[in-house]
């Protein structure tokens, strides 16, 4: 085989390679990295609350997690868009006193403590980073918004302390229940189990795929991973480039381009990222001793557009509720 020929199959192979690893769909908020870092955060204050027991904190933890990440389900591929779109458009802070009022155990009160903290991160975030990032919110700016969080997410698991981030493993089972529960007290709507598990199994399969798809991509260097660091590095600079400007052609798959090309934050972004991080931490924390009266208001993208379903997404998420059958 001649140099030639060789050369066009390894450009072939890595083009293959890229395109298999970055089909993930990303979501319309923080991305799951951010959050899975808040709730580490917030675990040694929660976590012997729910229990004394060091081992049975290690197991709420994972629920903590799944309930951290849960109200973006419906915005991976294979799962029902309108699902996120209703938790967070649609009376949101409702759906989070109803998760902690009904929350019968101590893992349902993890999984709803980890929604919780979802919430607020959400708020804030987009308030105060994600939206002056991308001039805008979701609904005017929706690439460059999933372009600053994954950029976020990218740098968050960049850093070595974020390791862990890579082998997180959510456990949603005990809280299905309960986010099925709340669901239909609020919206009044009976929400099938099985869509729940299809939407966070879909989202949790992009979740343990992400990471390497940022960094196979060369969106992010890992530390001590020099070989997927080098191979990251050539794809980074050959069939990434080529794919996302196929992608531009085509018109299509925004969010595979916004994985692609996720913005690394500036130093002046990731220092805003970790105060933002700390002081959601500290609003999670506050929230839990205040009066409903005193909670937030608004959606959790931070979006007047979409106040009072006036964005399409809110109209379509609450036509979406509004088909379903009524609550028992």
């Amino acid at each position: 085989m001649s140099w030639t020929a060789i050369n066009k199959t390894a450009r072939n192979l890595l083009a293959a390679l890229l395109l298999a690893l970055c089909l993930a769909g990303p979501a319309q908020a923080l991305g799951p990295f951010s959050h899975f870092t808040l709730a580490q955060d917030l675990w040694s204050h929660l976590g012997p609350v729910l229990s004394p027991s060091p081992a049975e904190r290690e197991r709420l933890f994972q629920v903590f997690l799944a309930g951290s990440i849960a109200l973006d389900t419906g915005y991976y591929p294979g799962a029902e868009v309108n699902l996120a779109s209703s938790v967070h458009l649609i009376k949101p802070w409702q759906v989070c006193r109803a998760l902690l009022a009904l929350a019968a155990t101590p893992a349902e009160r993890a999984f709803a403590l980890g929604w919780l903290s979802h919430a607020l991160l959400d708020r804030r975030g987009h308030q105060e980073l994600v939206n002056p990032l991308a001039g805008g919110a979701f609904s005017q700016q929706g690439y460059a918004h999933k372009q600053a969080e994954w950029g976020l997410d990218c740098w968050l698991l960049a850093r070595p302390q974020g390791d862990w981030l890579w082998r997180a493993r959510p456990d949603y089972g005990p809280g299905l229940g309960l986010w099925a529960r709340a669901l239909a007290q609020v919206y009044g709507a009976r929400v099938p189990r099985t869509l729940l598990v299809q939407a966070m199994e879909a989202e949790l399969k992009e979740v343990r795929r992400l990471p390497y798809v940022f960094w196979l991509s060369g969106r992010l260097q890992r530390p001590g991973g020099w070989a997927g660091n080098a191979l990251g590095w050539l794809l980074g600079r050959t069939a990434r480039p080529a794919y996302v400007a196929w992608l531009q052609w085509r018109g299509r798959d925004l969010d595979a381009r916004a994985v692609l090309t996720a913005r690394w934050p500036r130093p002046e972004d990731a220092a805003k990222l970790a105060q933002v991080l700390r002081q959601a931490r500290q609003d999670t924390l506050a929230l839990l001793t205040l009066p409903p009266s005193a909670w937030p208001s608004g959606n959790l993208d931070a979006d007047p557009a979409c106040q009072d379903l006036a964005c399409p997404d809110a109209r379509a998420a609450a036509a979406w509720l509004k088909s379903l059958p009524p609550a028992p």
